[in-house]
Parts: structure tokens; C-alpha cells; sequence
């Protein structure tokens, strides 16, 4: 087959020379060559605005090979799709346009570069920045031809991509860097799947477009999507190099959380919540639990009620506010509220900030200013909602208008919004709006417009910074937004993003990973995660959960959204009272796990501070520990879910390790010991020491929030690192 190639001493790649397509990408140094011959090898797909069905003919292909690049040129029935592929050090990047031939032409989604034929096997791993980060073993044998990853939007980090990022590797053989450098925000989706004739063939893709939709405009990659050769790392080593293009964009362009005053970025954030609660019904006196929690846990919490606050009801399926006069006056619990501000707590109620009722008041208004989604929406979610558009003024004074008089009514201390900027596709069909039909990178600057003036609204109006908060996170919404609420660390049991993964999440084959943590930890935003209840009955699985979270940088969440609270001192809220149907639980509140998570918070505010709330996270050094089966059980969902009720056994490591380094140059390597038994652990010091340079280490069991006198330190202790952990145990090895 002749071939156009581009090659140095560290890559060459191969194309079709009678149709463009990529054949191979060989790494000349190791000797690895990562495409298999699929059976049909395609140089793009052309999506119509209508439908999924691809178009891939063409009329005719020619280009033009220069020393370092080749330019391609497919000529369309009504179009041109124009293509440059340059050869990089270590890698190849590629851009491409369609332009229309008449005005008339409509406008299409291009799938380009598409890499197909990559060889899997149970050696091979897929790490994707969906959902802020997962890691997938074998993927060959998982990833479908349709859901799942096969179309994954970005920016958009419940159905798609945290950050523009995904690695595919051999552990230490090999590996492929493949990400989107654009710093604007475009619409684009990071693909992967297998097609439907080679399911032992994987194909991961990039495609852009839909953004605007006029007639006779086409679609622009006005970016650079790069492969790069890796040494086969681990998907740390894509995070470190995605990092290096990630700070230099607008997002961080504030710095590192310590370069900015503690006034304008709210610093309790990072030094005196140590846990959060998710859901506590806000309209109704949950002041029991609240002292009980603070009393146990022993740090103040950030405390983000339920949606059980607004005029009309504002629920989980059962109804929600419309116009300005359905949401306000607000009708929070005064109990509830006397109870945060006496614990020393932060709250923050939980709006939908952007999804409303049309039925309601307002109604032309507000469906004049609804977002309309594409059919179909190239997702696996089909953002069944009506939401207000971002791109729209209406939009950006609602918003304001609504936040300040609930403010001003509750003294609240931030904002929470779900279903909001970072669970939708930034796509808008509507012709009749402000922005250009399709949207992209207009909508998602309409979020970021819309996040600031709010918030700036809400700050001067305070006399000091509120801080806002959504459900997940995307990297484009860094510096407006201070915290975020995920559940995949939760996982299995857990509830909502990842969800196409069950099964492999179960067996540990799918697992997630602190992707988003590993680029942008020092930048924030502040996580929520866990998907907790202080309770037996879900099993030993908690431990774990825990000391992973905060190991990943997050705070721990004792959750409340799909069932009652603990059964305290003989009372369980009721389902009349909730915003979600629920069924009466029974199970008896656990001092003994509220003091699990009590040394984990107080480590938070603690020695911990620098590194999980300010540190620059590193990759977690390698132990050998034994895998144990925990046990789970998930009731928090609702009732009618697939996932109601399940229960099982999930494999982890007896020992969690995490790695940060301060600000002030420290190195900490966190050990946490999640299991009920000692566990004897040799200490990684030949990798720290390659890593970090000879440094003094000392290891010390960290309790009441500080580091206890040491248990082994590099100068003193003989026999190497051999040491022996204590049960449910959190240990913090500082490098100085």
C-alpha cells in the first residue's frame, strides 16, 4: 500500500497516499509499532447536524508532502475538508477545516484525525479524562461501538471530558499522548470505542464542529489535537505533559491558590471545613444531626443543603420553580441555619441554577430563553432539561437578580448549583438567540460571564468573597468557580457519573483516578466526594472510600439527596418532609465511623493543609500491599434505579498512597492504612530518592490533625524502610 510518511529518530507516522488515512504510529526508539491493520482504515467521518450516521465518501484526494508536514485535501459533494499534519519532536499534531461550497451547503461535525487498529490485550490501559479522570484495563474488551465513550463532548465532565486529555499505554513499554491544545474552549469530543466489524481493534478519535450552524459556514479546528510518544508511565505521565499546556491558558491565569489574597478566594475552603454534607433538607430543622456532627467529626463542615428552600418546590422529579416568584421568598429552617453558624459551619443551599419550569411564572420569558439542544446530541446523555440558555442577557440577570435576594434573605455563605454549566453539551440550536446557532465556545464563555458577574455580585454585596460551587468541574470554568461535587470516587457504591461502567467499576477493571487532581490541584477547585452515609449497613468498603478521598485531595461527603439521614437518638427524617422519594431506613447513626473521617478532617485543616489544599499533587509512589475484598451496599439513589439496593464485594489496596508537594518546596507522601490488620510496608526510598534528590524522611502517624513523633526517620532508623502500619491508620512520610 503506498504510503506518505513523516518520521525522526523518535517517531515515524504512516498515511495512505490514496486516501489520507493513518496506517501507523511507530515509536523508532522503543521499537513499538501501535496500529494493527484494521479492516477498513477511514480518514474522517462527516456528521449532519440531523444524525448520527456518518458520511465518508469523498470525489477525490491529492496532497502535498513537505519536509516536516504533509497537506490533504478531500474534495466533497458540496464541500472541501482541508487537513495538516506536522511532525513534531516526539510526536504529530493535526488541524483540519471544511469549507462549504455554496452557501446553501449545510452545516456538518467532522470525526478527524481518527486512529484505528490499535492492538488491546490485558497489558493495555485507557486513561480518559471523562468525568475528571478514568482508568480503563484492557479497553478492547469493554469499550462498545455506541454509548459509553463513543461520543464523549467536551467541555463536559458528567457525559464527557474534564480537560481536553486521554493516554493510551503499555505499563513501561509505550505509550500515546493524545490531547486538543485549545486554549478558547471550543466544542469538541475526545472519542473511544471499537467498530462494529473489529471489536478487538480499538479507535480513538477527536472531532470538532457544530458550533456555528449557519448556512454555508462549516467547521473550523483552529487548535492543534497532538500525539506524542510516552514512555508508558502510567497515565501520570499524560497528566505531567498536558500540564505543561494547561497553566499557560486563561483559566489559571489567577496562579496557584497562594498567590492569590485569602479574601478574594474565599480560604476557608482550604483551611477550616473538613468535611461536607450534601442534601440535609435546608427548609426543615436537621439541627440534631448538624451538632452531632460537629461534635463527632470535630471540624467545621460545608454544609450544602437541600434544594427544600424556594417559594415553590424545587425537587427531584416532583416539580420545580419557574420565575422569580417561585423561587423567592426563600424558606429556610432558622433551626438549621442557628445550628451552622453555631458549629462554625459553612452553607451553601442547592440551587438549579439554569433548569426551570415553564408552566410557572414567567413563561414566555423563560421559554424564549431556553437552551435547545441538537437531536441527536452526540452523548450518551440526552439533556432532557429545560434550560435557560447561558448565551442569552435574560439568562446572566436571572441569575444575578435571583442569587442576591437569596443572599440577602439567608447569609448564605457560597452558592451550589446542579445540573448546571459543567453537565451540559455547549450546543444551542435556537436561530432566534444572541449567540450563533450551535454556540461552542460562546456558550461556554456565556457560563464563565455568567459565574463571574454573579459572584461578583454576590461578594461586594456580602463585604466578602462567596464562593460558587457546581456539580462536577471543567477545566475552562477554573477561577470562577471555587468548589465542585462529584461521585465517582464513591464508586461502586455510588450513584450518577461513570454510570456506563458498572459492571467494570464493580470488578475494579474500570476504576476512577485524580486526573483532574494530578493538573490542577493547586489551581483549585475544592471536591466533594464519597457518597457517604455514617452508618454500618453499607459496609467496610468506607474506609477505603475515605481515605482515598482525602488522599486525593477532596473532602469527604456524608450524603443525603435519595435517603434518610442516620437514625440519631431514635429519629430518622421522613420522606414527607425530603425532596426525593425515599424508603424509611432504620440504621443507626455510627460514632465510631464519624471518628474514622474526624482524623481525615482535622489532617485536612491540619499538617495535611499545605499539601491536599494547596500542593501541587505528584504521582503516588509504588508499595506492594495485599488487594482485599470490601464489602458495599448502595440505598442512596433513587428507588426506580438500576443500581437500587446492590451490594457486592470491590477489590483495593490495603494501603493508599498519595504524593503532593508544598508550596514551600516540602515533599509529602501520604500512607493510609484502610484495612482492620497491620499492614508491613517497605517503604519506596530508592524511588523517592531517584525522584526528589537524598532528602531527610521522617514518617509519623498523623493524629488529632498534626504529625505525631515519628515512627521511622532516614537517619536514624537501620534495616531500610521496613515498617509496620497501623490499623485504619493515616501516616504522612515528609521529605525535607
Amino acid at each position: 500500500m503506498p504510503s506518505i510518511e513523516l518520521r525522526n529518530d523518535q517517531i515515524s507516522v504512516a498515511l495512505n497516499a490514496r486516501d489520507g488515512s493513518i496506517l501507523q504510529i511507530t515509536d523508532a526508539a522503543r521499537g513499538q509499532s501501535y496500529l494493527a491493520d484494521p479492516l477498513e482504515h477511514v480518514p474522517f467521518r462527516l456528521f449532519k447536524t440531523t444524525d448520527t450516521v456518518a458520511v465518508q465518501g469523498f470525489k477525490d484526494f491529492r496532497y502535498t508532502l513537505e519536509e516536516d508536514r504533509v497537506q490533504l485535501t478531500w474534495d466533497l459533494e458540496d464541500a472541501s475538508l482541508q487537513a495538516e499534519v506536522t511532525l513534531l519532536t516526539d510526536g504529530v499534531s493535526f488541524s483540519a477545516k471544511l469549507e462549504p461550497n455554496s452557501c446553501d451547503t449545510p452545516a456538518y461535525a467532522v470525526e478527524y484525525p481518527l486512529i484505528q487498529g490499535i492492538s488491546g490485550g490485558r497489558d493495555t490501559f485507557l486513561a480518559h479524562a471523562y468525568a475528571t479522570g478514568i482508568l480503563l484495563e484492557d479497553p478492547t474488551s469493554i469499550l462498545p461501538t455506541e454509548g459509553a465513550l463513543r461520543f464523549v463532548p467536551y467541555p463536559e465532565s458528567f457525559s464527557g471530558a474534564s480537560m481536553q486529555l486521554m493516554t493510551f499505554y503499555r505499563q513501561d513499554q509505550g505509550g500515546l499522548y493524545l490531547a486538543s491544545h485549545d486554549g478558547a474552549g471550543h466544542q469538541k469530543w475526545l472519542n473511544a470505542y471499537t467498530e462494529i466489524d473489529q471489536k478487538d481493534r480499538l479507535t480513538l478519535s477527536h472531532m470538532f464542529g457544530l458550533e456555528d450552524l449557519r448556512p454555508g459556514k462549516g467547521a473550523a479546528m483552529n487548535y492543534p489535537f497532538v500525539i506524542r510518544l510516552t514512555a508508558g508511565q502510567g497515565w501520570e505521565e499524560a497528566a505531567a505533559m498536558y500540564r505543561e499546556f494547561a497553566l499557560k491558558q486563561h483559566w489559571c491565569a489567577q496562579g496557584p491558590l497562594t498567590e492569590q489574597a485569602p479574601e478574594e478566594r474565599a480560604a476557608w475552603l482550604q483551611e477550616e471545613v473538613g468535611y461536607a454534607t450534601f442534601g440535609i433538607n435546608a427548609g426543615h430543622d436537621r439541627s440534631h444531626w448538624l451538632k452531632r456532627y460537629r461534635q463527632d467529626i470535630g471540624t467545621p463542615g460545608l454544609q450544602v443543603l437541600g434544594p427544600d428552600w424556594t417559594n415553590k418546590p424545587q425537587t427531584f422529579g416532583r416539580g420545580i420553580p419557574g420565575g422569580l416568584a417561585d423561587w423567592l421568598p426563600t424558606r429556610f429552617s432558622e433551626e438549621t441555619l442557628e445550628a451552622i453558624r453555631t458549629n462554625g459551619d459553612r452553607f451553601a443551599p442547592f440551587e438549579f441554577d439554569f433548569l426551570v419550569a415553564t408552566h410557572q411564572t414567567q413563561q414566555d420569558e423563560l421559554k424564549h430563553n431556553l437552551q435547545r439542544f441538537p437531536s441527536p446530541t452526540f452523548s450518551h446523555d440526552h439533556y432532557n432539561h429545560p434550560m435557560l440558555c447561558p448565551g442569552q442577557s435574560f439568562t446572566k440577570d436571572f441569575h444575578r437578580t435571583r442569587d442576591l435576594q437569596v443572599r440577602e434573605e439567608a447569609e448564605v455563605d457560597a452558592m451550589y448549583y446542579d445540573i448546571s454549566a459543567n453537565n451540559l453539551i455547549k450546543l444551542c440550536m435556537r436561530e432566534d438567540h444572541e449567540h450563533t446557532p450551535g454556540g461552542g465556545k460562546e456558550l461556554d464563555d456565556g457560563y464563565r460571564e455568567i459565574f463571574e458577574d454573579t459572584g461578583q455580585a454576590l461578594s461586594e454585596a456580602a463585604g466578602e468573597k462567596i464562593p460558587l460551587g457546581t456539580e462536577m468541574m471543567n477545566e475552562t470554568m477554573l477561577g470562577v468557580l471555587d468548589y465542585y461535587q462529584a461521585r465517582s470516587w464513591g464508586q461502586p457504591a455510588s450513584a450518577l457519573e461513570m454510570w456506563p461502567f458498572i459492571p467494570e467499576l464493580r470488578t475494579g477493571q474500570v476504576r476512577p483516578i485524580p486526573m483532574f487532581t494530578m493538573v490542577y490541584n493547586e489551581y483549585g477547585a475544592v471536591r466533594m466526594d464519597g457518597w457517604g452515609k455514617l452508618v454500618e449497613e453499607i459496609g467496610d468498603l468506607f474506609f477505603d472510600t475515605v481515605a482515598k478521598t482525602y488522599l486525593w485531595g477532596a473532602l469527604y461527603e456524608i450524603n443525603h439527596e435519595y435517603s434518610p439521614m442516620e437514625m440519631l437518638d431514635g429519629q430518622e427524617n421522613t420522606e414527607e418532609e425530603h425532596y426525593a422519594a425515599f424508603e424509611p431506613r432504620g440504621y443507626e447513626y455510627s460514632p465510631e465511623r464519624a471518628a474514622y473521617i474526624r482524623e481525615y478532617a482535622l489532617a485536612r485543616i491540619g499538617v495535611a493543609k499545605k499539601y491536599w489544599g494547596y500542593g501541587r499533587m505528584l504521582p503516588a509512589p509504588s508499595i506492594e500491599v495485599p488487594t482485599e475484598m470490601r464489602s458495599w451496599f448502595h440505598y442512596n439513589h433513587g428507588v426506580k434505579t438500576p443500581t437500587y439496593e446492590k451490594e457486592g464485594e470491590h477489590p483495593v489496596p490495603a494501603v493508599r498512597t498519595s504524593a503532593y508537594e508544598s508550596p514551600d518546596g516540602k515533599i509529602g507522601v501520604f500512607f493510609a492504612n484502610s484495612s482492620e490488620q497491620e499492614q508491613a510496608v517497605s517503604l519506596p526510598l530508592e524511588e523517592l530518592a531517584e525522584a526528589y534528590g537524598e532528602r531527610r524522611m521522617r514518617l509519623s502517624p498523623v493524629i488529632g490533625g498534626a504529625a505525631s513523633d515519628p515512627v521511622w526517620d532516614s537517619k536514624k532508623s537501620a534495616g531500610g524502610g521496613a515498617v509496620t502500619l497501623e490499623p485504619r491508620t493515616l501516616y504522612l512520610l515528609e521529605l525535607s
